[in-house]
């Protein structure tokens, strides 16, 4: 009879979740957020452009009555029915992609550089050294590369660029002030800076700051129709052509791939044994090679490192990335004890290893394993959930707040790290994901979602063992989406003993 009750509980906890799922927002809803939500009011720097917070793509502004023309443009594309809304650091990153490529040709402003490499700013007119080019041409990395730090240094609203005057004041002290340019360099004039602000062809005789290339790879990105605030097309969806390995043929694998593969998994190695506790993976890429990565140890006789990572994009360049970030993870640990530090620390460390477009993110806590007490810090990851079918809330979800790693230097998002410390209590099942699994889609691209990735753990915690709850997950999402697999999906999961 108990296991009976124990079962119907968990049959109405799992309805319930799922039940409540649904994508994107309700009509009321998006109504509300038009009207008071900031991510709804993100236009490109010189204003000419609104920011889509689903999509990220620039539609013309509305000229007049804005709520009414947000409210003509969401009737005619219904994407935010389906779409969660982008995070605002997201939406100010495309902002400043979509100003940049529209403005990067004709604005000479944008494209000056230093012998050493370091790019002026010309809204703040400081010097960064994050920004890379290729053969001194600048690409869509580097577009990417300014858009994070402008995304970061520049205020929200419509901004200025420095005049050239005080550009050319600021190229002149640099070079005067700073030993180690020791080339000979010839400032503009004034006579020059003036023929430059007044024409885009015009050339600035920079020898020591230059004005850079702009490579034939930066391709203008075109304004959809305008209709009202005119509307972006909605993201093409990628062609799920990937198989599920547990669940199709294995794929032919290359001696390359297989090392490549072999590599990952001595990386990551096994799981500890530690009493009171068991662990367990569910790791599956979506080709022979993956951008997730977990780290589950001891880091000393009182305290453990449960870790999962997600580095943006898949196949080997991710691959390549997370072992980067993953040896980092184990040298930076060793140094630091805090959450935040050691989140900052491997920021620092990998920031400049990640191309461009490539970020991490990652959730990790420290348990105390004696107290049953864990710290834990997400970085741009979602939350964890821990389940209990005999506890007393039965899905416990744990809070988080930070940016993803290589996003930007850690003095600028320190501030966006918060821990969060949760106990554990015998049974406790605690699970973390990647992304891959929430968002796989089934034929109408409709995503499984974090509330069916709920709904799906409660209804698995009768599995016989650890492994099996994942297993049992990673079948609900099959049978959702059949067996192609569109991204890298990775699941950990922690149990609490029973105290005896």
């Amino acid at each position: 009879m108990a296991g009976s009750r124990r079962t119907s509980t968990l049959v109405r906890r799992r309805s319930a979740v799922i039940r409540r799922d649904r994508q994107g927002l309700t009509w009321t809803e998006l109504v509300q957020r038009i009207e008071s939500d900031p991510c709804f009011n993100i236009h490109t720097a010189d204003g000419k452009y609104w920011i889509d917070p689903f999509t990220g793509k620039k539609a013309s502004a509305a000229k007049n009555n804005r709520v009414a023309a947000l409210h003509h443009y969401f009737q005619t594309y219904p994407h935010w029915q389906k779409y969660p809304i982008k995070s605002i650091q997201e939406l100010h990153f495309w902002r400043w992609v979509h100003f940049l490529t529209d403005h990067i040709r004709r604005e000479q402003r944008l494209r000056f550089f230093r012998s050493d490499g370091d790019w002026l700013n010309p809204f703040m007119g400081t010097w960064h050294g994050e920004v890379r080019r290729v053969e001194g041409r600048i690409t869509s990395m580097t577009l990417h590369e300014m858009a994070k730090i402008l995304a970061m240094t520049v205020d929200e609203d419509a901004a200025q660029m420095l005049p050239f005057d005080t550009l050319r004041g600021i190229i002149r002290s640099t070079y005067n002030e700073d030993d180690h340019h020791a080339k000979p360099n010839r400032v503009p004039t004034a006579a020059q800076m003036d023929d430059a602000e007044g024409s885009s062809d015009a050339g600035v005789d920079i020898l020591e700051a230059e004005e850079a290339e702009v490579a034939d790879a930066v391709e203008e990105v075109e304004a959809p129709e305008e209709v009202a605030a005119a509307p972006p097309e909605e993201p093409a969806q990628q062609p799920q052509t990937k198989v599920f390995e547990s669940a199709a043929a294995p794929r032919t694998k290359g001696p390359d791939t297989e090392r490549a593969q072999k590599v990952q998994n001595h990386l990551m190695g096994g799981l500890p044994s530690i009493p009171g506790y068991s662990f367990a993976v569910a790791y599956h890429a979506m080709t022979s090679v993956s951008g997730d990565f977990y780290d589950i140890r001891a880091l000393d006789d009182e305290r453990m490192l449960v870790c999962i990572g997600d580095i943006s994009g898949h196949g080997m360049q991710a691959a390549l990335a997370m072992a980067t970030a993953l040896k980092s993870l184990r040298n930076v640990t060793r140094v630091h004890s805090d959450p935040v530090d050691i989140a900052c620390a491997l920021n620092d460390d990998i920031k400049d290893d990640l191309l461009a477009d490539q970020f991490l993110t990652m959730w990790f806590g420290i348990l105390f394993v004696h107290e049953r007490r864990m710290l834990t810090l997400s970085c741009g990851h979602h939350q964890a959930l821990v389940a209990n079918v005999e506890g007393e809330h039965g899905l416990r979800r744990i809070p988080c707040r930070g940016a993803a790693i290589g996003m930007s230097r850690s003095d600028r998002v320190r501030a966006t790290y918060q821990t969060h410390e949760i106990f554990l209590h015998p049974g406790d099942v605690l699970v973390q994901y990647t992304d891959g699994l929430s968002e796989a889609m089934d034929e109408d691209e409709v995503e499984f979602g974090d509330l069916r990735v709920q709904g799906s753990l409660l209804g698995n915690l009768e599995a016989p063992d650890l492994k099996g709850i994942l297993d049992g997950m990673i079948e609900d999402v099959v049978s959702w989406t059949g067996p192609e697999q569109s991204d890298d999906y990775t699941l950990i999961a922690m149990r609490v003993a029973d105290d005896d």
